[in-house]
């Protein structure tokens, strides 16, 4: 049986809200070059606020372009399942700090060897679909790259799809670069990693991850969007 939260109304309703705020509030736009891109497109700015907002005519046209459904693929290239095809998804994870040790019931840092195990245990899960990381482990020499470690750990533990989330580029783009390093098949056009990239409440985008949205775009890999 399906089960239906939101109406089909309640759905466009929700909709029209979000059109007439990006249409009459805009959204904060903290890099220059996109500010300037999106200037150039033609769309109404604020140059002292650096605010954009967007048309009706301009949302609904790019969102049109968007495929409503793709295919993705396991590590070694093997299709798996089709998202937006109706039949839900189940993707662990993710992004915890904290690890509540089964053994002594405590709560501690996470550590490398924490997510490869959770990796592995996902591998044996069929109802788990996709695999996000569970924690940052706290562990690596790089503390600031911890979201590295948590990746590597994954691919290296399982073959099912993989997606991560961060607000550095430069992270973002060395994760892209395990995923293509480790991938059988083809990033360009076959999806086996998910970036998910997120604006800042209220209505913000940050300049770090407006940059490694371009960057995933340019480098083969799908990118999903968290309001």
């Amino acid at each position: 049986m399906k089960l239906n939260v939101l109406s089909d109304q309640e759905i466009r309703q929700i909709h029209e809200a979000t059109v007439d705020i990006l249409q009459n509030c805009g959204m904060q736009i903290g890099s220059e070059k996109m500010f300037m891109f999106l200037k150039e497109k033609g769309l109404e700015v604020d140059a002292e606020q650096k605010t954009v907002r967007f048309s009706k005519s301009c949302i609904e046209d790019y969102l049109s372009k968007i495929p409503p459904r793709f295919d993705v693929f396991d590590r070694e290239g093997k299709f798996v399942f089709t998202l937006g095809d109706g039949v839900p998804k189940i993707a662990a994870g993710h992004n915890a700090v904290f690890w509540a040790d089964a053994n002594t019931g405590k709560t501690r840092p996470s550590t490398i060897a924490d997510v490869e195990l959770f990796g592995k245990i996902c591998e044996q899960l069929s109802a788990i679909d996709m695999i996000g990381i569970p924690v940052m482990p706290q562990d690596g020499p790089h503390p600031a790259a911890s979201l590295l470690y948590g990746v590597k750990a994954v691919i290296a533990n399982s073959r099912k799809p993989v997606y991560f989330s961060t607000d550095q580029c430069n992270v973002n783009h060395a994760c892209i670069a395990m995923l293509r390093a480790a991938f059988a098949g083809k990033l360009e056009s076959q999806v086996y990693g998910i970036s998910q990239l997120s604006p800042t409440s209220p209505l913000f985008w940050e300049g770090n991850v407006l940059e490694a949205l371009t960057d995933t775009g340019g480098y083969g890999c799908a990118f999903g969007y968290s309001a």
